[in-house]
């Protein structure tokens, strides 16, 4: 479930909190079970999209879809990775990523296991933060040579606060 949740919010640039919930009421503002879909070739998903029904740079009421390439040649494909998860844990309805009981993850928790597995890593845990993935993002967007604008609607900023984001000497407009 984990490593679903961080390829997606990594490869979607996703805040965690459109993908799991920090309180009780954020149960149907996050990416429902039913905002998902697959596009596939045979029995191997090739893309999904996801619907962003909420989002923090929301103007109108529209939803956003975010779509995905799937790349089998590569170890941590996010669509492979997100369709095995949903094929494990069938759930019909609600958030996206549930414990098998049925009950939302809660933001605590993901941010709690980020950490764990940074210290795993040998790394620095108070470097890495529910925001990385969307810092990890734009960062390497940045590094493969992607515009300033292209990286801005990908993460879906109405500003340049994106500059924030990237975390690299050069950066090509």
């Amino acid at each position: 479930m984990l490593k679903a949740l961080y390829l997606l919010s990594f490869n979607a640039f996703l805040r965690l909190g459109e993908v799991v919930v920090k309180t009780p009421l954020d149960h149907g503002k996050v990416i429902q079970v039913g905002d998902v879909t697959f596009q596939m070739a045979g029995k191997d998903p090739i893309s999904t999209q996801i619907v962003l029904n909420h989002h923090k740079s929301q103007k109108k009421s529209d939803p956003i879809i975010i779509t995905i390439q799937g790349n089998p040649l590569i170890a941590y494909c996010p669509v492979r990775c997100l369709f095995n998860y949903k094929n494990s844990f069938p759930h019909t309805s609600g958030p996206l990523f549930q414990f098998s009981s049925g009950s939302p993850v809660p933001y605590s928790y993901v941010t709690t296991q980020l950490s764990k597995a940074a210290v795993f890593a040998g790394l620095d845990p108070k470097r890495y933060k529910g925001h990385s993935f969307r810092i990890g993002a734009a960062t390497h967007a940045a590094q493969l040579g992607f515009s300033e604008n292209y990286i801005q609607h990908l993460g879906r900023w109405n500003s340049n606060v994106l500059h924030r984001y990237i975390r690299i000497n050069s950066f090509k407009i």
